[in-house]
């Protein structure tokens, strides 16, 4: 049977109902239910399966009763009243109503949007009831209650999800009434009458009600009072109450939160720019507004105050962000002021929400910062940890890029500046770049070009603006300064050079100055080795190309550095099938042509040239020879499609005015039999 104790408290309370005076009640199914009858003509229904045949109930004569089913159980009952059965875990809410469709212009009104879909139901909580036999932890016996979550939803109290248990003892008997007193001496007088029986026990009692959402149970569940009816009028009153337990309705969705990489280090006293994935997963409201808490503590974990943490809407702009709040005493800090909506904040679509604040920790050393989302209630929905390691800021410059470089064209290179928090923010700084050969003398008419705006180097070779050496191989960079604040960061500030040097070896040192009195608050100094490089060819995947199918190629391509780096060229490709004895130029063969970063759609790509009688075909428009001088060359990448055969591809590099070809080479490939 699904749970005995359970039947035999309900039989305990139904034979107090029947009377004393009963001998025996009796259990059977009813159509189809289980009911319990009494000689004196009460009756009630039993809760639960009918397992099949019958139940009896006898007095055994000592106090206590014992049901017997056709299933082979027993169970003897005790006085005491038993616990209530566990209430189901209530519905969830349904999901809100779509808006309405708005009217159109002079047409008819848009009809009404659908209604969300219902929102998955909470778990179940379960109670049920065992007894309790007489020994320590109840000399009299006792009712122990077991509650829990059904998370498997089949109805049954799984041992691993209890979640709890209570034990209820029954009242101890009350002590026997005193002996009548002894007759006098003399003949045997009668036996005096045997004294009272003491008063019962107090009996236990249990209630169970529904626990709205809030600070037991944060998606509400049952409460469990339990105590003794010390009044005995079969109620238990609020000082009565001796035991509380609550069983919490679990959750329909869940909370993801993960941390972006700067979260791992920042710096103290400068600005940071730090941000988190969030997501809501499953049944949640959309229009449920929700905030954003922070508690910010230390190694030890007492919290830190003063910490500072701004929000802003374009993260460009996030140096200029204005929202600024701090941790209190408490280390904490409330975002979001009056709520923001789950859905439009983007927590409830796939990927989640990409949120970034701007950090500033006062000091070095090792903080957690912990991240809440919270309902206006307070209730937390989801939150996480982070470890963050705070490590001062110092001033400094560190060149990146510069060492080995091709000659003739534009080399990218890296310029990155930092200044401490303790230089007044206010305080106007500029660069000054010196550069020398390999001799020591300086180097007049070097050109470090830049573009403020560009995000990255990738057109750094079409640059325009520049900084020129001297005569004394010096150049200076924004000599009207900017403010220190402006590389008071973490990592510093990057700046982006675009520079051309002729073969040979050079000498470039960049100072940080202040523009006030000059002095020299950081400098860095790199060797630059200039030589020129030869032309190379790598013909790529030509071995894996399949018969009658769409397979791609590519050629890394570059020309050498000490050709013309202004001359006008084109590349042209030539196919040919090969002979025995000679190569026949293959005529109208289409070669696809596309991104080399999307070559994995390779069959897709519709922009095509074609080969003519000679089986040449121009790729691509006219440019600048320096274009193809680059360190790494360029990649032309092909889509062919050929039948079985041998093949030879030529690739030329060719003169827009002439025609003569300046850079040639050749590979043959076999397309085999598939």
């Amino acid at each position: 049977m699904k749970s005995i104790a359970t039947l035999a408290a309900l039989a305990a309370f139904l034979l107090s109902a029947c009377g004393a005076e009963q001998e025996a009640c009796t259990v059977a199914e009813e159509n189809g239910v289980r009911t319990m009858r009494c000689p004196d003509g009460t009756s009630a229904e039993i809760p639960g399966p009918v397992a099949g045949g019958g139940c009896t109930v006898e007095e055994n004569g000592d106090g206590t009763r014992t049901v017997r089913c056709a299933d082979g159980t027993e169970t003897v009952i005790e006085d005491g009243a038993p616990g209530n059965d566990g209430k189901d875990g209530t519905d969830g809410t349904d999901g809100r109503p779509g808006r309405d469709g708005t009217d159109g212009t002079n047409g008819r009104p848009g009809t009404d949007g659908t209604d969300g879909i219902d929102g998955e139901d909470g778990a179940e909580a379960l109670v049920r009831t065992e007894p309790e036999p007489a020994g320590s932890t109840c000399p009299t016996g006792g009712t122990r209650i077991i509650a829990g979550v059904d998370r498997d939803r089949d109805g049954v109290l799984d041992p691993e999800e209890e979640t709890d248990r209570t034990v209820i003892c029954n009242g101890r008997n009350g002590t026997d009434g005193t002996n009548g007193s002894d007759g006098q001496d003399g003949e045997d007088g009668q036996d005096g009458q045997d004294g009272s029986d003491g008063s019962d026990g107090a009996t236990a009692l249990v209630d169970m009600v529904d626990e709205p959402a809030g600070a037991n149970c944060g998606f509400g569940g049952i409460k469990i009072v339990a105590g003794l009816d010390l009044d005995a009028d079969g109620v238990l009153s609020a000082n009565e109450v001796t035991s509380t337990r609550f069983v919490c309705n679990a959750p329909t969705w869940t909370f993801g939160l993960r941390y972006d990489a700067e979260w791992d280090a920042m710096g103290a006293g400068v600005a940071n720019l730090v941000g988190f994935r969030a997501q809501i997963v499953g049944a949640y409201d959309p229009f449920a507004r929700l905030r954003w808490r922070v508690r910010f503590t230390d190694a030890t974990g007492a919290p830190v105050a003063g910490i500072a943490l701004a929000t802003g809407a374009d993260p460009i702009e996030w140096r200029s962000w204005t929202e600024e709040s701090f941790s209190d005493a408490q280390g904490e800090v409330i975002l979001g002021g009056s709520g923001f909506e789950a859905g439009a904040a983007g927590l409830l679509a796939a990927g989640g929400a990409h949120v970034q604040w701007r950090i500033t920790p006062p000091a070095a050393g090792t903080i957690n910062a912990t991240v809440e989302l919270l309902s206006l209630g307070n209730t937390v929905v989801g939150s996480g940890t982070a470890e963050v390691q705070v490590a001062p800021v110092l001033t400094g410059i560190t060149l990146w890029g510069f060492g080995e470089h091709p000659a003739t064209v534009r080399n990218l290179a890296v310029i990155n500046s930092r200044v401490a928090p303790t230089v007044d923010p206010d305080e106007l700084v500029s660069w000054r770049y010196t550069v020398l050969d390999g001799a020591g003398a300086p180097v007049q008419g070097v050109a470090f070009h830049y573009d403020l705006d560009a995000v990255d180097g990738f057109d750094h070779a079409h640059w325009t603006d520049a900084l020129v050496t001297d005569a004394s191989g010096v150049a200076v960079r924004s000599p009207a300064g900017i403010a220190a604040r402006e590389l008071q960061l973490f990592r510093g500030a990057n700046f982006p050079v675009s520079f051309a040097l002729t073969p040979g070896t050079y000498t470039l040192q960049v100072e940080l100055l202040e523009v006030a009195g000059g002095t020299v608050l950081a400098t860095d100094t790199e060797t630059l080795t200039v030589a020129h490089l030869p032309a190379l060819a790598n013909f790529l995947h030509f071995d894996a190309v399949q018969a009658d199918a769409r397979s791609f190629v590519a050629i890394q391509a570059r020309h050498a550095t000490t050709a013309t780096p202004t001359e006008t060229v084109q590349w042209r490709v030539t196919l040919s099938s090969v002979g025995a004895t000679a190569n026949t130029p293959i005529d109208g063969e289409e070669l696809f042509v596309g991104d080399a970063a999307d070559h994995l759609y390779h069959a897709w790509w519709t922009d095509s040239v074609t080969t003519d009688a000679s089986g040449m075909a121009l790729v691509g428009d006219p440019f600048p020879a320096v274009e193809a001088m680059g360190l790494e060359g360029v990649i032309l990448p092909f889509s062919l499609r050929l039948p079985t055969g041998s093949y030879e591809l030529r690739l030329q590099l060719v003169e827009t005015a002439g025609g003569t070809a300046v850079w040639d080479h050749v590979t043959t490939f076999t397309v085999p039999v598939p």
